[in-house]
């Protein structure tokens, strides 16, 4: 990905309460539009343009070339990343290593190179296979930097009257970068939902952040990378994933905003200087207290420590999936 910062912010006035456009890293352009939410009202929108895979911690240095990694180079080697398997023998959140590979062919899903021991790996976006004689592969799209990612987040959030699930690869809503926030990654097992083509058995890569490309090209999180490392001490990969190396970890950190509105943070709420784990979350790991941005108490959403840790539902409308975020 390309290292040097050549985006420009040119932003315009809006009446919102809650999402502060003034939060955004790189934001190429950002304004307002007339939108329908998923309920059926039109409503006043954030338009708000990003270049893609354009990646910054939280003091502001630029970390896009750090993405990685991603499939490892070989059958028995740790220098990979992690991944979610969905099959029968050992399922779970998981490092991308030789217990996986074989369990996987336990399942009946080959991903190994014998002649060369090499893991075989797929990219999606280009179409090519490394390896042979296999009957999967690990999944590692290649990037496509000359994309943008445009978002319409509802200026104010409309509650409706039983919260939307978030599912497999729909969106959740966009970090502080305008890199997508995703629901959980494909299917192992039956492939991406949805799709009539889909074939079962190829397992998608992440690095120790939660993040990969989209077939398009396109870098998006499948964790709240200010909380990954938690995730990976509660799952047993913190022998071998950091996220911390990259992007700061943080319990309270504000980390981005949901597609209805509402912000997203870390894990933590700030209560009288400490940090406290909230105890009165709803099913969408949902709650309203004061933030450090929200001094006066606003509803938001708090990263678990499952994995994926997103929020599962959102609370309030959106603009329908399919034409938010556009990428193009």
């Amino acid at each position: 990905m390309d290292n040097t910062d050549t985006t420009t912010t040119t932003t315009t006035s809006s009446t919102s309460t809650i999402l502060d456009v003034s939060l955004f890293r790189s934001i190429v352009s950002s304004g307002t539009t007339t939108c329908t939410l998923s309920n059926g009202a039109s409503t006043t929108c954030h338009k708000l343009v990003f270049k893609d895979n354009v990646i910054h911690n939280s003091n502001g240095d630029l970390v896009d070339d750090d993405a990685g990694p991603f499939c490892p180079s070989g059958y028995t080697m740790l220098d990979g990343g992690v991944g979610i398997y969905d099959g029968a023998s050992g399922p779970g959140f998981q490092s991308l290593t030789q217990t996986l590979w074989d369990n996987m062919a336990k399942d009946g899903y080959d991903l190994i190179d014998e002649v060369a021991g090499t893991v075989c790996i797929q990219d999606p976006r280009l179409g090519t296979t490394t390896g042979e004689n296999c009957t999967a592969a690990c999944l590692n799209a290649s990037a496509n930097d000359a994309l943008t990612v445009t978002y319409l987040i509802p200026v104010t959030p409309q509650n409706t009257t039983s919260p939307t699930a978030i599912g497999s690869v729909q969106p959740v809503g966009l970090s502080l970068d305008g890199i997508p926030f995703t629901g959980t990654p494909p299917s192992v097992v039956t492939g991406p939902t949805g799709m009539a083509a889909a074939v079962g058995g190829n397992i998608p890569s992440l690095d120790y952040c939660g993040g990969h490309h989209d077939p398009a090209g396109y870098y998006h999180w499948h964790l709240i990378p200010e909380a990954a490392d938690k995730v990976h001490q509660a799952h047993g990969t913190d022998n071998l994933a950091n996220c911390g190396n990259k992007i700061t970890q943080s319990s309270t950190a504000l980390t981005g905003y949901a597609k209805d509105g509402y912000p997203i943070y870390s894990y933590a709420d700030m209560v009288n200087g400490v940090a406290t784990t909230p105890t009165d979350l709803d099913g969408c790991n949902g709650h309203t207290s004061a933030t450090a941005e929200f001094p006066d108490g606003i509803y938001h959403y708090h990263a678990s420590l499952d994995a994926p840790n997103m929020p599962t539902c959102v609370k309030g409308a959106f603009v329908d999936q399919r034409s938010s975020p556009i990428i193009k």
